[in-house]
């Protein structure tokens, strides 16, 4: 009985130590476990900063985009209004230049008409020292 005892005892420290180095390695198992799984914990974190400074990003890209877009809208305004002005500034060119062509044409009419006079009253002091003239030599010859 003791001998059966003592292979108990035996058989028991056996199965002990085995569960104990079953408990070894499947502490060594979980400790590896969570390493891994706090690798890839640090993994995801990594990742899902990467991802959000890739979203801030792409954000920051799609609200210059939007403030380029206002900006050349804008712009696009601003050439608008300066086409328009232009256009507004090209008619009052043309009516000046058709205003100062009717003003040409009357003062060139004018200075005709002061040409004319003036000729005529040269014509007729030609006239008049002619008759002069005329009247003179009539008279020493009588």
């Amino acid at each position: 009985e003791l001998k059966k005892a003592q292979q108990k005892i035996e058989e028991i420290n056996k199965n002990s130590l085995e569960n104990e180095q079953k408990l070894a390695n499947a502490r060594s198992a979980i400790s590896r476990a969570n390493e891994e799984l706090n690798s890839v914990v640090d993994n995801i974190k990594e990742n899902s900063r990467s991802i959000t400074q890739q979203e801030n990003s792409f954000q920051q890209i799609i609200l210059n985009l939007k403030n380029h877009a206002a900006q050349f809208s804008n712009k696009q305004e601003e050439a608008r209004k300066i086409y328009e002005t232009i256009e507004k500034c090209q008619i009052a060119i043309t009516k000046l230049k058709a205003h100062h062509c009717e003003t040409q044409e009357k003062l060139q009419k004018k200075q005709f008409k002061v040409i004319e006079r003036e000729a005529r009253r040269l014509q007729l002091q030609q006239n008049i020292q002619n008759n002069i003239k005329e009247t003179n030599k009539q008279k020493s010859t009588r």
